[in-house]
């Protein structure tokens, strides 16, 4: 099996590092439909295709450990895919070097949505000619607030006249709940989900503004 390039469920989110990009997955993960950037986690919750909760239950235990460690946490590296975005900066023909097979049959198959991350303004996965982007916007307070510690260089990309398959995501909607959920249920549209599970999206808001600024004194973890 080859990667399907043509695939039109693949997201990219581009943001800078630490602007709260993997919030914004988990809140779309809440939904049956969305997979989680690990393959052990996808891989169950593709077997579990009608469970509301378990999207919302894999997002909160992000939380928890950042809690409890009170280090900064997150699902994410080359777990999915066999590769990532520093892989892809380095050599954009990497995901056909290093993919493993489940990302081959995410590729293959049109069932579930699947994100992977760009952190720079070149658009590493061009070649998916029907990828679906999300771009955020107005992030600088969760950087202001987590002393820019973790800024590479990189910025948003603008994609006006570009790309026509993305959407803007106004981060400053997050400090309300009743704006947050306007903006997260533009995505599902964007998407074509039906969404209602917003009692999961408020706790998940409540509990990133609780933990934004754990561990970011220290190295940025990513698991």
């Amino acid at each position: 099996m080859n990667v399907n390039y043509q695939t039109d469920k693949l997201i990219v989110i581009n943001y800078p590092k630490g602007s709260g990009g993997n919030f914004i997955l988990y809140c779309l993960g809440i939904h049956p439909k969305v997979l989680p950037l690990h393959e052990t986690l996808a891989k169950i919750k593709i077997k579990k295709p009608f469970d509301l909760k378990l999207g919302f239950d894999i997002a909160r235990k992000v939380f928890e450990k950042k809690s409890k460690t009170n280090d900064h946490f997150e699902f994410g590296g080359g777990l999915l895919a066999g590769f990532n975005f520093n892989d892809m900066n380095k050599d954009t023909n990497s995901d056909k070097k290093l993919c493993n097979d489940f990302w081959k049959e995410l590729t293959n198959k049109n069932e579930h949505y699947f994100y992977m991350i760009d952190h720079t303004d070149k658009e590493l996965y061009h070649r998916y000619i029907n990828r679906k982007t999300l771009v955020l916007k107005n992030y600088e307070w969760i950087l202001e607030a987590r002393n820019n510690s973790l800024i590479d260089g990189h910025g948003s990309i603008d994609l006006v006249g570009k790309n026509h398959n993305y959407i803007n995501f106004n981060m400053d909607s997050i400090k309300t709940g009743t704006f947050f959920s306007e903006e997260i249920g533009k995505l599902f549209d964007f998407l074509g989900l039906e969404f209602d599970s917003f009692e999961y999206l408020e706790e998940l808001r409540t509990l990133f503004l609780d933990t934004l600024k754990i561990g970011f004194t220290n190295k940025e973890k990513v698991q």
